[in-house]
């Protein structure tokens, strides 16, 4: 009898040991979702392409399948051409390029051990002929190409049990690494508009820290299983929610923030995922946690928990925010991320440099940026070689590299037309071409095909008066503009028309794609459950349809009152100019679509509303998500976007119907400047 308790005993502590923190899960990452491009094209006697794919700490790697296809030139020889697969610099696969079985695919298992936390490199790299003596280096007959539409990264893993420390806040919980999104829950005790503000400055906190990396929010008074959560509130409030889940609390005193594992049913706690305490003794204090929470973008401190004496934010300055340049100011290449960057061999990969302009942004035409490069290039390059330079995909300059002995030149200075810019994101691109003297008979020696462009390279932009023509809904697809002209949300206002769950995590939903698109947190928006009639500030009203008070459909575009008014686009000029048809009628949105519109404030002039609605609320979350998917987000213009809500793939119709008015500073430009800008075809 004994031995046999001691058996099961024995039995016991193995299952305990051996059984998975968490069930094993999986994920399959199209690989056309980490690049640009959908398909890669590998040229010349050798070609290489590369992604970087994101693999986090939170992951612990169980299984890891590569599913890929490709096609090569018919042109190629078997035996001297092959593709080779690496991951982070190690072969993990190759294969012949046989020019009688053009088309093939690859099903690679990658060892575990050679996926890191961060972000891993997988390379393609090719080494392909056409003859086996004396070909064109560069021949149209050498290419390969990869399909990534067609590739698929396919990824077993288990979460790691959450770290105890405030640090895992800035670097485990919300990282962008982790694939395909975010889902976290904000618990609070009711849905005041003290707590949604709270809410708000929270949830825009955790999007900052998520990047590029879809999230999506939802404010319940009660823990959501299977994901992280935080709970938000005073001292009475958390210290009885915490009561009732069975969990001790030593006695708040002030501001603190503290992370613990999720509690879990009947005592038991779930090691996966956090729940992350803000709260104090009083308001004040609530406010002082969440903002502070909000900021912690440093893996500090180490303890679980910390008590805020105080925070202080920096100056911040108007049309601020990620990556933003600021106008008649020179940026050195390396402020600008851009570090000494040697391009070498025969066909190096583009490099580029991304930064934004401020949204509002009343660009000139006849001005120019100025680009002063500082470069070096080898000897024994063939006269066409050159450095092509593109602004937004267009090239504007090319460099002739002439010097035969090779040339270090400083401060070459390069003029751009200011038109060749867009507020937003710009993107200023170098790509070499490099030609050897070698002909075809002759062993290539590409050491000396280099050229370096070094980080003491600098741009300016010159001054622009910050004026632009609204509603323009493609401004604040770019950064939440204007809600955003102060980057932390300073003199802004959201309105919930509803406080239902569906709603509160729509507004929370579109308070962290504001935040991601500006790069900052929203500490100086206010949020509202009441019709805030003598705001006289930038407004965002989000709302089912009936919730929506008449003072905002009045002005809207499309008027949904009880009788609407609704513009069908009838003709179309070359110059963009649509004439409209008029309907009265009595009609409703119905589901399956929603509504975002811009218009002039009700209240003050230069000022705008901005309106999300839906039929329902159910149907406003939806039509939340698909403002978070970046094809709408292109694709919404004018006044007025009306979206099919059919995901994945949504469709978006767009028109501009309602009445223009100018917002900004105009600065020192004359009302003719003025005019030419806003009629360029005169």
């Amino acid at each position: 009898m004994i031995a046999a308790v001691r058996m099961i005993f024995f039995i016991v502590i193995l299952l305990m040991v051996f059984t998975p923190l968490s069930e094993a899960e999986t994920v399959t990452i199209p690989l056309y979702k980490l690049s640009p491009n959908n398909i890669v094209e590998l040229k010349c006697v050798q070609g290489e392409h590369e992604l970087s794919v994101p693999i986090p700490e939170r992951w612990r790697i169980t299984g890891a399948k590569l599913s890929l296809k490709y096609t090569n030139s018919i042109n190629l020889i078997k035996d001297i051409s092959q593709l080779n697969i690496k991951w982070n610099k190690y072969s993990i696969a190759q294969r012949h390029l046989d020019p009688l079985n053009p088309e093939g695919t690859f099903e690679i298992d990658i060892p575990v051990d050679l996926l890191e936390p961060g972000y891993n490199q997988l390379g393609f790299h090719v080494a392909q002929h056409y003859l086996k003596l004396c070909e064109n280096y560069c021949s149209p007959n050498l290419w390969t190409s990869i399909s990534l539409k067609d590739a698929y990264l396919r990824l077993e893993y288990e979460l790691n049990p959450v770290p105890l420390n405030l640090s895992s806040i800035a670097e485990f919980l919300f990282d962008p690494k982790i694939y395909p999104s975010g889902v976290i829950n904000i618990i609070a005790e009711d849905k005041s508009a003290e707590n949604i503000t709270s809410a708000a400055v929270i949830a825009s906190g955790i999007a900052r820290r998520f990047d590029y990396r879809e999230v999506t929010f939802s404010m319940t008074n009660e823990i959501k299983r299977g994901y992280d959560n935080v709970l938000v509130g005073d001292k009475r409030f958390v210290e009885e929610y915490l009561a009732g889940s069975g969990v001790e609390l030593q006695e708040i005193n002030g501001p603190i923030i503290k992370i613990m594992h999720l509690p879990g049913l009947d005592g038991e706690t779930d090691e996966a995922h956090a729940l992350t305490l803000v709260s104090g003794v009083k308001k004040e204090h609530v406010k002082i946690a969440t903002e502070t929470f909000a900021n912690m973008t440093f893996p500090y401190p180490g303890t679980d928990e910390m008590e805020v004496v105080g925070f202080s934010l920096p100056d911040i300055p108007l049309y601020g925010g990620r990556l933003v340049l600021t106008s008649d100011k020179t940026y050195a290449f390396k402020t600008l991320q851009f570090g000494t960057t040697t391009f070498q061999g025969l066909n190096p990969p583009t490099r580029a440099i991304t930064f934004r302009l401020p949204a509002d942004f009343l660009i000139k035409h006849n001005q120019t940026a100025k680009v002063s490069l500082s470069f070096a290039y080898g000897a024994g390059l063939l006269p066409e070689s050159a450095l092509n330079i593109a602004i937004n995909g267009k090239y504007v300059r090319a460099i002739h590299l002439n010097n035969e002995s090779g040339e270090f030149i400083e401060k070459y200075r390069i003029d751009i037309p200011t038109y060749m810019f867009k507020p937003g994101t710009n993107i200023l691109e170098f790509s070499p071409v490099l030609r050897t003297s070698a002909k075809e008979c002759d062993i290539i020696q590409a050491g000396n095909l280099f050229l370096t462009i070094f980080d003491v390279s600098t741009l300016y932009f010159p001054s622009m008066p910050h004026f632009v023509e609204l509603p323009n809904i493609e401004l604040f697809m770019l950064n939440g503009f204007p809600l955003t002209r102060w980057p932390d949300g300073y003199e802004s206002m959201m309105y919930l028309a509803e406080t239902d769950d569906e709603t509160t995590a729509s507004a929370l939903n579109l308070v962290g794609l504001i935040s991601q698109k500006n790069g900052y947190p929203l500490f100086g928006i206010s949020m509202t459950t009441e019709p805030p009639l003598d705001w006289e500030g930038e407004l965002l009203v989000i709302g089912p349809v009936k919730s929506i008070p008449d003072v905002y459909k009045e002005p809207a575009p499309l008027k949904l009152m009880d009788e609407a008014l609704v513009a069908y686009p009838v003709v179309s000029s070359w110059e963009d100019e649509v004439t409209y048809a008029l309907s009265r009628q009595i009609s409703e949105m119905g589901k399956g679509y929603g509504a975002i519109m811009q218009f002039q404030s009700p209240v003050k002039k230069g000022r705008s509303v901005f309106l999300v609605t839906a039929a329902d609320s159910a149907e406003l979350e939806k039509l939340s998500l698909a403002l978070l998917d970046p094809g709408v987000q292109s694709n919404s213009k004018g006044d007025l976007s009306f979206i099919r809500l059919n995901p994945p793939k949504y469709d978006v119709y767009t028109v501009a119907v309602g009445d223009k008015f100018f917002t900004g500073k105009l600065g020192r430009i004359s009302s003719f400047e003025l005019y030419l800008h806003s009629n360029p075809y005169l």
